[in-house]
């Protein structure tokens, strides 16, 4: 990612009760590996439930 990637992440979800959505704002970092997203072990296919791990550096 770079820094022209700065900006807002929102992250949405719906299951039978409703929907719900979050919006933060990120800043990514001219760092080389400053932010990402841990890969998932296993494969995903739509139904699942799964838990995405975000990883940033500390500079």
């Amino acid at each position: 990612m770079t820094i022209e990637m700065s900006g807002h992440l929102t992250c949405s979800a719906c299951n039978i009760i409703g929907c719900e959505s979050q919006t933060e704002t990120i800043f990514v970092s001219d760092g080389k590996g400053g932010f990402g997203i841990i890969e998932l072990k296993d494969s995903v296919v739509e139904g699942d439930d799964l838990e995405l791990i975000c990883a940033a550096s500390i500079l």
